[in-house]
C-alpha cells in the first residue's frame, strides 16, 4: 500500500523531531544515524546524502525511498547543520 504523501511526511518528521536538538551543530554522522533510524521504522532506504550551502547556511540533505515497484515514493530530507527542524518532502 502506498502511504499518503502528507501522512508519510508527517510520520517521518514526528519521529525525527525528538531526536534532533533545536540548537546544536549536527554532524553528518548524527544526521545519517537519525535519518536511517526513521527510515528503518517506515521501511525506507537512504539513497544518498550530502552537505550543501543554501543561502549561506549549511544543510544536510538526503534522498530516500519508501516502498517498491509501482508503490515506491521518493523523499527529500533536509536539516540545517546548525540544528533546527528537519524538513521532509515527497518528490514526484
Amino acid at each position: 500500500d502506498t502511504l499518503d504523501d502528507k501522512v508519510l511526511e508527517s510520520t517521518l518528521a514526528e519521529s525525527l523531531a525528538d531526536l534532533v536538538p533545536d540548537e546544536k551543530t549536527v554532524s553528518e554522522d548524527e544526521f545519517v544515524e537519525v535519518v536511517g533510524g526513521a527510515l528503518e521504522a517506515v521501511g525506507g532506504t537512504l539513497l544518498f546524502k550530502m552537505c550543501v550551502q543554501n543561502e549561506g547556511e549549511g544543510q544536510h540533505v538526503a534522498a530516500a525511498s519508501v516502498g517498491d515497484g509501482g508503490n515506491r515514493q521518493f523523499l527529500l530530507l533536509t536539516l540545517p547543520t546548525g540544528g533546527g527542524a528537519l524538513k521532509v518532502e515527497t518528490i514526484s
